[in-house]
Parts: structure tokens; C-alpha cells; sequence
């Protein structure tokens, strides 16, 4: 990018011109110009030291998918234990399918589980262009349909599952969705 300042930033407020000035002294060019590698070293956010959401179960998973397996983090609200039979939201980082990490969620699905009570589980699928569609979405219909075996022992109420996310995942979790509706499938 360069350091003429577009005109519609003038239409901007304060604190939205200074966060536009940030991101353009950080992004030397736009983010579609730096291929994958530099992008997710430039924008991908890593755990901080401690976390501003304490919660006293967090808990590192491996689900299996039909392409091996992928991680998962699952968060439980303060006083929620695995015989408690929670409802649980499965959390779909954005990224636009190329970047997002389980630790750039981590903060937000801290807040959403101490703030509702409810079971979190973070999926860590498999980003583009190194695993192309539908990889993403394979692995967001397996995660789920694992969890939804297996949430007893994990103290989630199999029939209260709901799924969401931000961005790609926003998308992930309509697409997931759709392809149970489909199936005739149990939805979220």
C-alpha cells in the first residue's frame, strides 16, 4: 500500500483512520499480494501469555476426519464439569479460508463459554490453497458429526449442539448445514 492516505478515509472517524494507519504501516501491500506463508506470519495471532477470559477447563482434542485429524480446543464454563450434559456451540474461526488459528479464536470462545454457560469446541480445520475445498468443509462435517457421538463423554447433551463462526467460518457452518439438511440429517 502506499502512504497517501485514500480519500474516503476522511469519512472515517478517529479511532477508524488510526486502526486503517496501523494496518497499512504493518501491510506494506495488500494481503492478497503476499501469498499464504507471509500472510499468516503477518496477521495470525498467537495465544498471549494469559489469557483475559480465565477459565478453569480448557482441553487440547484430536478429531479424527476422514483425511487423519485435526485439532480442537474445548472450553467449559468455571463450575461445569464433564457430568453437567451442557449445551455446546462448535466455534469456526474466519480467515477467509486461508488464515485463522485455534489461538486466534482462543480469547472469544473463552468469553463465549464463560459468558453462557455453554461447552465450547474450537475446530483447527485445514486452511487453502494447501488443502482446497472441500477439505475445510470435510472437516467441519466430520468434527461435527464425531462430537455429536461422543458428546456424553465429553458432557455435552448430544441433542443441544449448536454450530457458528465468523467469517469463512460463518460460511463453514451454513455450508455444514445445508449438507445435513441435504442428508436428511440432524441440524445443529
Amino acid at each position: 500500500m502506499n502512504d497517501d492516505a485514500p480519500a474516503w478515509w476522511n469519512l472515517l472517524d478517529d479511532q477508524a483512520q488510526a486502526v486503517a494507519r496501523m494496518i497499512t504501516h504493518v501491510l506494506q501491500k495488500p494481503i492478497r499480494e503476499l501469498g499464504p506463508e507471509q500472510a499468516r506470519a503477518l496477521l495470525n495471532t498467537a495465544s498471549p501469555a494469559e489469557s483475559i477470559t480465565p477459565l478453569d477447563h480448557v482441553e487440547q482434542l484430536t478429531v479424527p476426519t476422514r483425511a487423519g485429524s485435526i485439532r480442537a480446543r474445548l472450553y467449559r464454563a468455571d463450575g461445569a464439569g464433564r457430568d453437567c450434559n451442557s449445551p455446546a456451540i462448535v466455534y469456526l474461526h474466519g480467515g477467509g479460508f486461508v488464515l485463522g488459528t485455534l489461538d486466534g479464536a482462543d480469547e472469544l470462545c473463552r468469553a463465549i463459554a464463560a459468558g453462557s454457560g455453554w461447552t465450547v469446541v474450537s475446530l483447527d480445520y485445514r486452511l487453502a490453497p494447501e488443502n482446497p475445498y472441500p477439505a475445510a468443509l470435510e472437516d467441519c462435517l466430520d468434527a461435527y458429526a464425531w462430537l455429536t457421538r461422543t458428546a456424553p463423554e465429553l458432557g455435552i447433551d448430544p441433542g443441544r449442539i449448536a454450530i457458528g463462526g465468523d467469517s469463512a467460518g460463518g460460511n463453514l457452518a451454513a455450508a455444514l448445514c445445508l449438507h445435513r439438511r441435504g442428508g436428511h440429517a440432524p441440524l445443529p
